[in-house]
């Protein structure tokens, strides 16, 4: 929103605070972030976004969606995606695993792969639209639950503070982006 970007969103750069708030730390210059600066990048195997290792290339709020699914990703399975250079090249790697596929809604696959797309033109536009399909999916999962489907509230349980997640505010507080 406030047009600053974090080009570094991982597992190792959320942190949970005392108050259960979750944060992001590590913020950089963009310069530390993508390839082509006198500064040697410091690049997230896995979690940085396609357009960080092109020389020049200025990236933004899609290479924070990119983490973020990419963070997600790793959440649901346990696996870290493969790097983005190996994806661009046309490597059809990024599969979900069999029993995980089985117990997500088709919706959750889509806005991760929607997301995750190695192509800039093809991922989605922002934080935001990112939120947004998952809390969609988090309003279907209380509808079903709410008619007494149980099996989905486990998913629900576990996709909520994903969703929350997505609720980055430009605010600093102490020395890190608040997240509400």
């Amino acid at each position: 929103r406030a047009g600053i970007y974090h080009l570094a969103i991982s597992p190792d750069t959320i942190l949970v605070a005392p108050d259960g708030k979750l944060r992001l730390r590590s913020f950089a210059i963009p310069e530390a972030r993508t390839t082509g600066s006198p500064l040697k990048p410091h690049l997230s195997a896995g979690y940085s976004a396609p357009e960080q290792y092109v020389a020049g290339r200025t990236c933004g709020a899609q290479a924070d969606v990119y983490g973020l699914a990419a963070t997600i990703f790793y959440t649901l399975t346990g696996t870290t995606p493969p790097e983005a250079p190996r994806r661009v090249r046309g490597s059809q790697d990024l599969f979900l695993p069999a029993d995980v596929a089985e117990e997500l809604p088709e919706s959750v696959g889509m806005a991760l792969f929607n997301a995750l797309q190695p192509d800039l033109e093809k991922r989605l536009g922002s934080v935001e639209d990112l939120r947004a399909a998952l809390l969609q999916l988090a309003q279907k999962v209380a509808y079903i639950d709410e008619h007494g489907q149980d099996y989905y509230q486990d998913l629900y349980d576990a996709l909520y503070p994903a969703a929350a997640l997505l609720s980055i505010s430009a605010t600093f507080t102490q020395g890190s982006l608040s997240v509400a």
